[in-house]
């Protein structure tokens, strides 16, 4: 039996190391720059469903009116988001407006 020496590490993700879950409404405001739901929806949630729980994910799929949506893991999304901040229009235009201008 080998005795874990100061040098080595244990075996744990450092993501979960000060992680916690984080109500939807707290996420918008510092996870996703205060964004509006349906922008994170539109240019978030539906472009990437594999940050969904469901698809080994860190936030719960929206799944109705009146169901509430978690970031399972706040230093995960963080982590994604960074790895993806090439990828995602922050200055894109709420899908309200876009909306207008097409049709």
């Amino acid at each position: 039996m080998s005795q874990n020496t100061y040098n080595e590490l244990p075996n744990f993700d450092l993501l979960s190391v000060n992680d916690c879950c984080v109500p939807f409404p707290l996420a918008q405001k510092t996870i996703f720059n205060g964004k509006s739901r349906e922008w994170i929806r539109y240019y978030i949630f539906d472009q990437y469903p594999e940050i969904f729980t469901d698809c080994g994910g860190w936030i719960t799929r929206p799944s109705g009116k009146g169901k509430r949506i978690y970031v399972i893991s706040r230093n995960h999304a963080m982590a994604w988001l960074y790895a993806h901040r090439k990828e995602i229009d922050w200055m894109a235009p709420e899908p309200k407006t876009l909306h207008r201008h097409v049709g």
